[in-house]
């Protein structure tokens, strides 16, 4: 017992050291929230969707209006705009939201920011110093232009507007569907460790059909949890702990991971006991890529939220590459970036967020073969903000385009490329080689202390 609490913390460490080393090569959130000219009257998205619109649908917006200044504030309504064609890039997209000046709208609707029936601060169309209201508004796809018989992406700006224009402003995105899309097939696969708390929201989370985990099987204790978390799911395992894989091998550990899979599969209930291993690539090069293999991975998945990339693709698309590393050779699965990120850090809890990210999702689709899978892996950066099931990643894996694929598909698949691992990507994020190695030293005395 001595010795596994030894090793806990050891494994503890070089988790901190590879969540420093994400974070040193990590950027920021995407797209944050545009901030008001005018800081008299705030707006807040409160409610907003579907996600994807079809015919008979309403786009439904509830916008809470606060005046935060001193004086009274008149003659103020909310508006939904829509842009008046579709947006079809990426990098179109998020510059829209950015700067919702580059493209042209029009208005859809517009309702006055009153009481009515609500209980809330201000009467009439007068809002007091203080007041807050709560305004509801729909706009029908007519309204909005979208033709019957099309499918598009569309910018959207939800306005408070006063007697002298647009007093603040917030941009969200829609899908229009009434038109086939092209099929995009997607692998998604969530990362369960750290605390029991986050292992369990995380869990929580990803409970959608089509979605795989990559757990540490030792946070869960109770048999029944573990057997329904492997319930017609698609699992896998790692290490105990989650070391930092990088540190590991450039300080040429064996002790630590011996331990941290050995306790991986002895020390975790039934169902989680003897699950493929799953390794979190912080750095590919190749002391990490001979290591993990030789260790036994299933395959490798770069932890692309975390900065990290893999620079031999000649493509940037593919899922998934198998990567040499002297006599060593680990199918690396690669996450696209773009809509693993866009899940992980975009306006985490906002009723936004999912919209964003399908909307995302339909773009590539439109531009991809049908066939090509992608990956999306939020890895450790995913930001929860509520427990319970994901919205963004409900309304992406239930688009209507959207195919689920397994993991382990797009793992023996044959969309795939080959590239050989650079010697080495820097130590300079990895926990000290003497710590690594002090560390082992004392599990050692403590094995030979307990035989």
């Amino acid at each position: 017992m001595i010795r596994r609490s030894v090793a806990v913390a050891a494994l503890a460490l070089l988790t901190v050291a590879g969540a420093a080393s994400a974070g040193a090569q990590s950027k920021g959130p995407d797209a944050a929230v545009p901030a008001a000219t005018d800081v008299t009257v705030a707006l807040d998205l409160v409610g907003y969707g579907p996600s994807v619109l079809m015919q008979g649908d309403l786009l439904s917006v509830a916008a809470t209006v606060a005046n935060a200044s001193a004086a009274t504030m008149s003659n103020l309504a909310v508006s939904i705009s829509a842009t008046d064609a579709p947006i079809t890039s990426s990098t179109a997209l998020k510059r829209f939201l950015d700067t919702p000046d580059s493209a042209a709208t029009r208005i859809a609707a517009t309702a006055p920011v009153t009481s009515g029936s609500l209980a809330v601060s201000g009467t009439g169309n007068v809002l007091p110093p203080g007041g807050t209201v709560t305004v509801r508004l729909d706009a029908s796809p007519l309204a909005m232009g979208m033709p019957i018989g099309t499918t598009g992406v569309y910018g959207i700006v939800v306005a408070v507007t006063g007697p002298t224009g647009v007093v603040t402003s917030r941009t969200a995105a829609v899908t229009w569907y009434d038109a086939a899309i092209t099929p995009l097939r997607v692998a998604f696969v969530a990362t369960a460790s750290g605390s029991a708390e986050r292992v369990t929201q995380v869990t929580s989370a990803a409970s959608v059909p089509g979605a795989a985990l990559v757990i540490d099987p030792v946070t869960v204790t109770d048999a029944t949890e573990g057997a329904a978390l492997t319930a017609g799911r698609e699992v896998f395992g790692m290490p105990s702990g989650s070391p930092d894989l990088t540190s590991l091998a450039h300080a040429g550990d064996t002790e630590l991971i011996g331990f941290a899979l050995n306790d991986a599969a002895t020390g975790s209930v039934p169902a989680l006991a003897s699950l493929p291993w799953l390794a979190t690539i912080p750095a590919p090069d190749s002391p990490t890529i001979a290591f993990a293999a030789a260790h036994g991975a299933t395959a490798g998945l770069l932890n692309v939220t975390g900065g990290a990339t893999l620079g031999q693709t000649s493509g940037g698309t593919t899922p998934v590459v198998d990567v040499t590393a002297g006599a060593n050779s680990l199918a690396v699965l690669i996450p696209d970036a773009n809509l693993s990120t866009i899940l992980a850090t975009y306006r985490p809890g906002k009723p936004d967020a999912a919209a964003r990210l399908v909307a995302e999702a339909a773009i590539e689709a439109q531009l991809g073969d049908g066939v090509t899978p992608v990956v999306v892996a939020p890895g450790d950066a995913w930001q929860l903000t509520a427990p319970g099931v994901s919205q963004p990643l409900s309304d992406l894996l239930g688009a209507p385009w959207v195919v689920p694929v397994s993991v382990q598909s797009v793992i023996s698949g044959s969309a795939r490329e080959a590239a050989t691992a650079p010697n080495s990507l820097g130590t300079g994020a990895d926990l000290a080689p003497e710590l690594i190695q002090g560390l082992t030293r004392q599990l050692e005395d403590l094995r030979q202390l307990s035989e």
